[in-house]
């Protein structure tokens, strides 16, 4: 098996949600970015994120070394749960 020469980002902002592959020089090998739903529901925002991930992972053409996300607001550590966000 073969080590993992890639990472999926995230950027999951108040009014885009981004995503990218990038190699260990932080180099971008690809990127995608959708609007979020405008008044969306929780489930509708969450679709969004999973979309453009899967398809993040998709592009990296192989094992992920692993994937980190950047999210508008605060995050409750213990249970991972988004508060008073944008």
């Amino acid at each position: 098996m073969s080590t993992p020469q890639v990472a999926v980002v995230m950027d999951w902002g108040g009014t885009w949600t981004r995503t990218a592959v990038i190699n260990k020089q932080g180099e971008i090998l690809w990127q995608a970015r959708e609007p979020n739903p405008q008044n969306g529901s929780k489930e509708e925002y969450l679709t969004n994120a999973e979309t453009l991930l899967a398809n993040a992972i998709e592009h990296a053409g192989g094992p992920v070394a692993g994937i980190g996300a950047a999210v508008a607001g605060p995050v409750e550590p213990t249970t991972g749960t988004f508060f008073q966000p944008p």
